[in-house]
């Protein structure tokens, strides 16, 4: 599923900006 890939980019991430966009996106799906 697309929410695993995330994670999985998530996980192999060292950016925290990058980790940031990620967990703002989530919490846009999570409201729609």
């Amino acid at each position: 599923s697309s929410g695993e890939t995330v994670l999985f980019l998530a996980e192999r991430s060292t950016s925290d900006e990058v980790q940031a966009r990620i967990v703002d996106l989530l919490a846009k799906i999570g409201t729609n």
